[in-house]
């Protein structure tokens, strides 16, 4: 958590990277309480960095929530 949070404060596209990961621990809930609002969030701020990943991950959560 704690390198991908230093990665994140960069604001380029390694810290896309670093929202990712973080994004991912939140929306799994490893080493952190599972809180999909908080992984939601993160993922929509890498996207806007241009990070396909994220946008992927976007896509996946809101089916993952719609199942739910």
């Amino acid at each position: 958590m704690h390198w991908y949070q230093v990665a994140a404060e960069r604001g380029d596209h390694v810290a896309s990277d670093g929202l990712v990961g973080e994004a991912g621990l939140y929306a799994r809930g490893l080493g952190v309480s599972q809180d999909l609002a908080r992984a939601k969030a993160l993922y929509e701020q890498a996207a806007a960095l241009g990070n396909v990943t994220a946008q992927a991950a976007l896509a996946d959560l809101a089916d993952q929530v719609s199942q739910d």
